[in-house]
Parts: C-alpha cells; structure tokens; sequence
C-alpha cells in the first residue's frame, strides 16, 4: 500500500513536465503533417496557407514548439531531483524520529519558547508524564520549581543566546508523582539552514543514586579516615610505650647495682654526719643547721634509692579481708596535716575488699601526700612569692560504692590541673616538682593493678583535683589464695 501510494504520488508530481512534452509534441506534429500533406498534393502555397495566413511565422511557432518540448524535458527532469531531495529528507526525518524515539536515554526537544516539540518513550519513564501530556507544555513549569527553574531557565535562555552548549548541569527535578530526582542536563542548540536557534535538544540524565553513591563513598572515606587515624595513634601511643618499657626494663636491670653501690657510701656519710652533728650541735659555732640541711638531704636520698628499688621490684602479694572504712579511717588518723588543711572523711561505703594492706597503705599515702604537696606549694618549682598559700584548703578522703567497685576519692582543693598533665599524671619518671623522680603515683598506679583495680584522675585547672582509687568488691566465696593465684597470672 505505501508503494503503490508513493508511485501514484510520483506520477501526479510528474504531470506538468509531461504536459509541456505533450504539447509541444503535438504541435510540432501538426505542422510537420501539414506541411507533408501540402508537399505530396503538389501544392507548396497550400501548406504555407495551412502553417500560418501570413507565411511569416513558419519558423518561430516551429522555434516555439520545440521551444515547448524541451522546456517540458527539463521541467520533468527538474521534478524527478525534487522528488529525489524529498525523498531523502522523508527519509533523514524517519531516521531522526526513530533515533529520538527509540534512543534509550531521555531527550527533550524544544523551542525558543521552552515549549516541548518532541518526547520519547525515555522522557515517559523518567517523569511520568506521557508524550501527549508533555507535547506543547513549557518544559521549564512541567519538570522544575523555585530555585531549580529560575537557574535552568537562566542557563536555557543563555544557550538560545548563542552558547555553543550546556553540559552536565544539576538539577532538581519533579516527577509527575510529587517525587523529587537529581538529574544532568546536557543541552545543544538546533539551527535551521540559515544558522537560526530554533531550539534545542536536551539530554537528560538520572544522577539520583550516583549522588547517593557518592554520599555514601565520601562518609565511608571518611569514616576510614578518620578510623586510620585513630590507629595511627593508638600505634604511637603502643610504640611510645614499648620504648618507655624498654627504657624501665634496662633502668631495672642496673637498679639493684647502683642502688647497692649508692647506699653503702650513704650509710657511710649518714654516720659520719651524726658522729659530726652530736660532737658539733649546741656548741655554738654556727653549723648547726647547715648539719641538719644535709641529714634531711641524706634522708632523701635514702627515699630515692628505696622508691626506685620498690618499683622494680614484685614483691608477692599478701592478700586479707580488709573493712575499707575502717581501715581508711586508722590510716587516716595516723596522717600529719598542716593546721591550715581541713580533713573531711565520708567513710560510708560498708564494704570488704581483699587488699595487701601495706601496699594498699603505701598506695594512698602517695596520693595524700601528692595532695598536700598540690595545696601546700610543697616542692613547686615556681618562686615562693607566686606559690599558692595553703589557709583555707580543704582535703576530703571518701568512700563509695560503684557497680562491683569500691572506690577511694581523694580530693584536693589545689590548682589543679590541664588535661596534657592529667594525661602524663601516673607515668614514671614524670614530676613537676624540684625534688623528687616521678614514681610515687606511678607506684601507686601499679598497686592498684595489681589489686585487679585502677587509678585515675579527675581535674580542671583552678578547680583542683581528684584521684580515684579502685578496688573490686570481695564477693562470698572469694579467697586470698585465689587473688593470689590470679595476681601471680598476671
């Protein structure tokens, strides 16, 4: 049917040209016949007379007609390249709307009014709206809103302008439904033969779950980041440590040597001084303190040499039931306060735990004496005129229950502390005093370990501090032979 349609079609296109031929030809049929006729009858007069009344116009109707027949010829070959041209724009035109129907991303056509002249099936399943729905509509009130259409439009307006095209613009668009989808504009100018912007073709393309995607790419990133990060200090912090017990392992090992060897000639100066000190004191000659200052300097000394021995030593733990208020409370009693300290005690916890008593004491009266030194300015490095006088201090020693836990607070009203030297407050060999090496607390933390407890310290500078304690509760049916057992694990 469409072939026979198109050769009909062909044969109507072709009448004119046939009609200038058909003339022509018979015209220039007649005349022939006539002048022939005139010829065989013998009468040459006759056929002029039959040609033209006045004999003049023989040749130019003969020019005429021919004149015809070849203006019919190239009438009809003109037609046929016509017919030839429109053939191959049907066909370009049926190739370009399959393209566009059968193209599977979504293309919008449009005009310089932003009204839609084309939609394929693509546009259909990207926005819900058919192709005779979308067919004429402004495409800018059809697919966006507020913002999102004011900067399409802009960029729109700019491309009908004369930019070469518009490539891969965002936009938030609105599907048929009310949904919302993220979507890249790809658009390019359409000319017609003279170079005019009639139009453009947009592609457009759905970028919602590639976003998401790369939402969720970054945050992972992030998260890996940030969890590296925290690896990589974790790991310094372990390297730090390993390095800080390999130093403490040597300084353990030459410990016992040098200590032997420090307290032999300090037993000896310790001697010789109070042989001095008994023949010189009270004799007036003035020496008197200078011999006291170097007791108190040996004395010292002597405490150095047993705090290092004591901490590189493990001495086996002699575990007992032990009432911690009651003990606290005789431990407490037994503590040399300034007058200008107040002592408060909130001893109410009820509560037993299994303690190696004498480590237990020697753990705590590190921490109040660490305390009295914070208030007192005992042993601060700064100038005596800016230390922090010691009226109106307070130091409160109490005792709570916390889950399986009993708990020693020791609190101090001092300067406190920031939270880099709350950090380093419990290693070895770290002191902010003049005196002493930084292993009073730094034992008092490896007592408490020991014990299956913990230490550690709240505090804010200005607002003083506090130095928590931590030992588990004696449950029934626990032994001093089973801690032991389980402290020797460790």
């Amino acid at each position: 049917m469409r072939e026979s349609k198109s050769d009909s079609e062909q044969h109507v296109r072709a009448w004119p040209g046939l009609t200038f031929v058909g003339i022509g030809l018979a015209v220039l049929v007649w005349v022939i016949d006539s002048v022939l006729s005139a010829l065989l009858s013998g009468k040459p007069g006759v056929a002029l007379q039959v040609v033209s009344p006045d004999r003049a116009h023989l040749w130019p109707r003969l020019l005429a007609a021919g004149t015809l027949v070849v203006l019919g010829v190239w009438a009809d070959v003109a037609l046929a390249r016509r017919e030839h041209r429109l053939q191959l724009l049907q066909r370009s035109q049926q190739h370009y709307q399959s393209l566009f129907e059968d193209c599977p991303a979504a293309l919008v056509a449009w005009d310089c009014q932003y009204r839609v002249c084309n939609w394929n099936e693509a546009d259909e399943r990207l926005f819900g709206w058919s192709r005779e729905e979308a067919l004429g509509q402004n495409f800018l009130d059809l697919l966006c809103s507020g913002d999102e259409r004011l900067r399409l439009e802009a960029a729109s307006s700019a491309l009908l302008g004369g930019d070469a095209c518009s490539e891969g613009m965002s936009v938030n668009v609105t599907r048929k439904g009310g949904e919302g989808i993220l979507c890249e504009w790809h658009s390019k100018a359409l000319r017609d033969d003279k170079g005019q912007i009639v139009g453009a073709v947009s592609l457009v393309v759905d970028v919602t779950r590639r976003r998401q995607d790369e939402i969720r790419l970054t945050q992972h990133r992030q998260r890996l980041e940030v969890r590296v990060k925290r690896q990589n200090e974790e790991l310094d912090a372990v390297r730090e440590k390993l390095i800080r017990r390999e130093r403490l392992a040597v300084l353990g090992q030459i410990i016992g040597t040098v200590s032997h060897e420090l307290r032999n000639p300090l037993a000896t100066i310790r001697n010789s001084f109070f042989s001095i000190a008994q023949r010189v004191r009270g004799k007036g000659l003035g020496v008197d303190e200078a011999v006291d200052r170097a007791q108190r300097s040996i004395t010292r000394c002597d405490k150095i040499i047993q705090d290092l021995l004591d901490y590189v030593r493990v001495p086996k733990l002699a575990l007992g039931p032990t009432q911690i208020d009651e003990w606290l409370s005789k431990l407490l009693d037994e503590q040399q306060l300034p007058k200008s300290i107040e002592l408060v005690r909130k001893l109410a916890s009820g509560s037993t735990v299994l303690a190696d008593r004498e480590l237990l004491r020697r753990c705590v009266t590190n921490v109040i004496k660490n305390a009295l030194e914070a208030m007192t300015g005992e042993g601060s490095p700064a100038p005596r005129s800016a230390r922090q006088g010691s009226e109106g201090h307070r130091l409160t020693v109490e005792t709570r229950v916390s889950g399986d836990n009993v708990q020693i607070r020791i609190t101090d009203t001092g300067p406190g502390m920031s939270l880099e030297e709350a950090e380093k407050f419990f290693e070895p060999l770290v002191s902010t005093k003049s005196f002493g090496i930084g292993l009073g607390l730094s034992m008092a933390k490896q007592i408490m370990e020991r014990h299956r407890g913990g230490v550690k310290v709240e505090s804010e500078p200005g607002k003083g501090a506090t130095v928590i304690l931590w030992l588990p509760k004696q449950r029934r049916g626990t032994s001093s032979a089973k801690a032991e057992n389980t402290d020797r694990r460790r």
